[in-house]
């Protein structure tokens, strides 16, 4: 219900109905000055997350270890997209003087409310990620196979950003979060549960088996995505992001440490100077799909077994020749040992000829698939624990 109330504001606020009252009262309208006030906190404010990521903390240090550089100075929190709400073209040195605003998502900053946000070509502005999922979708764009693990139910019966994302989680409320996975958002259950607006989950042995220890999208999310290797140096000289590919029909499995359910993940692979980088965190694809994972999608698959077998989670293989990354397939254990188990090609891109090549360590070449640094999300996810990997390796179902 509180799910319900929340988007409904949200959806009111958006065509500057909020706070309809009795018969010929006015309506009060939203207090743009607070709304404001929470903003400049919120993780859209404040880009928290990246910094977040970047930094990371002394037991799990962030890209900034191997950069060295302010995260200021490579442009990753002045990012934004190419236009205001309204079309006008962002000043880059501008924008960084002033800092994100109510013209990034409402074409009149003075009266927000005034008429709704254009989502989701707003929203996709920035999100990127969530822009390549629709591009994915669109069998004109990709492959078949491809294109069906990018569907979403929720996409197909209508729904948009803020039917998900409610007023408090866009616009803040007033608390500082290190990411979106800890500030407010909405859950599965807030409209799958008895009195919500979606249907209820049929009670079933997996429900009923896994409810309490899994989130719902380590089982309904078809499949996550990456950008392969992000190649720092282009950020850092000319504020391109580049990079050679964009792996999909994975998902990593992780341990969301807010609830201590298993929760999807994704990782973000980058090279800089030589040096090799992963970051490993919490990701929800939306590419949600009505039928869950079968037992043996997970339980002693082909990537557990090889684990097993091993020691190694292979999060990726580069052929120089063909210039194509084979990424990862399938549901993906991030395992407790992942420091030493997490192997993947690192690459390098040459700007004059435009060929990536992979990173070989000359000195010791035994380590060349093996990063230099290699961080899960501070305070935000766990790798699953020995147990956790002993039950995941039990064969399950027919």
């Amino acid at each position: 219900m509180k799910a319900v109330l929340v988007k409904s504001v949200m959806a009111l606020l958006l065509v500057g109905l909020v706070g309809v009252g009795l018969v010929g009262c006015p309506p009060p309208g939203p207090d743009i000055a607070a709304i404001t006030a929470n903003f400049v906190n919120s993780i859209h404010g404040t880009r928290q997350g990246k910094i977040t990521w970047y930094e990371g903390t002394e037991e799990e240090p962030g890209f900034e270890a191997i950069i060295g550089e302010p995260i200021e100075d490579l442009g990753c929190v002045d990012c934004h997209a190419a236009t205001y709400a309204n079309g006008d073209p962002v000043d880059h040195a501008e924008y960084v003087a002033n800092g994100p605003g109510c013209g990034d998502c409402h074409v009149d900053p003075e009266d927000p409310a005034g008429q709704p946000v254009d989502m989701p070509t707003v929203c996709l502005g920035c999100h990127g990620r969530q822009a390549a999922e629709l591009f994915l979708a669109d069998p004109a764009n990709s492959s078949d196979v491809v294109a069906a693990r990018f569907s979403d139910v929720h996409r197909d019966a209508g729904m948009g950003c803020s039917d998900c994302h409610g007023f408090d989680e866009i616009h803040g409320d007033g608390n500082n979060y290190s990411s979106i996975m800890s500030s407010p958002s909405v859950a599965c259950e807030d409209c799958h549960d008895e009195g919500g607006e979606g249907p209820t989950p049929p009670a079933s042995y997996s429900h009923d088996t896994h409810t309490a220890t899994l989130d719902c999208s380590a089982c309904h999310i078809q499949t996550v995505l990456t950008c392969y290797n992000c190649h720092i140096e282009s950020l850092v000289g000319e504020h391109v992001k580049r990079a050679a590919g964009q792996p999909n029909g994975f998902m990593l499995l992780m341990n969301r440490l807010a609830d201590g359910k298993i929760y999807p993940g994704s990782y973000q692979s980058a090279s800089y100077g030589g040096k090799k980088m992963i970051a490993i965190g919490g990701f929800y694809g939306h590419t949600v799909t009505k039928d869950g994972r079968v037992c043996s999608d997970c339980h002693n698959n082909a990537n557990v077994q090889s684990y097993n077998e091993t020691g190694i989670i292979n999060l990726g293989t580069y052929d120089e020749e063909a210039q194509r990354v084979t990424g990862p397939s399938g549901v993906m254990p991030m395992p407790f040992d992942y420091k030493d188990a997490v192997k993947l090609d690192f690459l390098n891109h040459d700007e004059e000829s435009n060929i990536w090549s992979i990173i070989v360590d000359q000195d010791n070449p035994e380590n060349t698939r093996t990063p230099d640094l290699i961080q899960i999300a501070p305070s935000l996810v766990a790798p699953l624990s020995e147990a956790q990997m002993q039950k995941l390796s039990i064969p399950m179902g027919g």
